[in-house]
């Protein structure tokens, strides 16, 4: 088990949901980048505290949405100057770092968090019903499994000579891709809807967990020092 294994284990799923919740707001309201930029930074820490990233590995994993934030404040540029309209031009790189802020947190809450721990606080702290965690755990469970049967037809498809060939491949044989894919997530529903029944999940208001999910010493220093950082460069910017 590597390093970042161990941090997603440890790591409470409510400490990054807040401070998603609180980036997207301070985000949203910003209309200049200088706060969405601060962001971004502090998002490059953080993953030096929750995960085992170096800091240009964390930048190479962000490329893509590097490249399609500026590429999008470019369009918005470009659009701008051949309508004759006026251009706010902080606010147009702002829109831009926005979408790199969102990836940026939203790598970070992938990299570290537990699904299983995700789910529980969603049930723990959010009300969800234990048979839609469960559902939910069970469907996240079963995407790597989907993604190797359909890879398994296709392989089964190409050896009988069944289907389209070229670039319109992909699209013209989905319908032969689909029926295969449902049948066998509704056999799989279907065990699994048993399975819960079984266990009598919905049956009692409580239920007893085999790992309990709370703050730690660490979670809420963690939290704290997210909170502290975001809202005091917020206030340094705007106040």
């Amino acid at each position: 088990m590597n390093p970042s294994e161990d941090t997603r284990e440890e790591l409470n799923p409510l400490v990054l949901i807040i401070t998603m919740i609180v980036v997207t707001i301070g985000i949203s309201l910003d209309k200049r980048p200088f706060y969405t930029l601060a962001m971004i930074v502090w998002s490059i820490a953080l993953s030096q505290i929750v995960t085992s990233y170096s800091p240009v590995r964390f930048l190479w994993k962000l490329r893509y949405p590097f490249l399609i934030g500026f590429l999008y404040s470019v369009f918005i540029i470009i659009g701008k100057k051949l309508g004759n309209h006026s251009l706010d031009m902080e606010f147009t790189i702002a829109l831009g770092l926005r979408f790199i802020a969102i990836a940026a947190y939203s790598f970070v809450f992938i990299e570290t968090i537990n699904p299983k721990l995700l789910v529980m606080s969603f049930i723990k702290y959010f009300k969800m019903t234990d048979a839609m965690g469960f559902a939910f755990l069970s469907a996240y469970r079963f995407f790597p499994t989907f993604r190797h049967e359909l890879q398994q037809i296709k392989f089964s498809h190409a050896v009988r000579g069944i289907g389209a060939k070229g670039i319109t491949a992909p699209i013209v044989n989905l319908k032969n891709y689909t029926i295969p894919i449902l049948v066998s997530a509704i056999r799989r529903g279907i065990r699994i809807s048993i399975a819960m029944e079984n266990r009598a999940f919905g049956k009692y208001e409580t239920r007893v967990y085999y790992d309990e999910l709370t703050m730690t010493k660490r979670d809420k220093r963690l939290l704290a020092t997210n909170l502290l950082v975001l809202l005091g460069c917020f206030v340094l910017f705007y106040f």
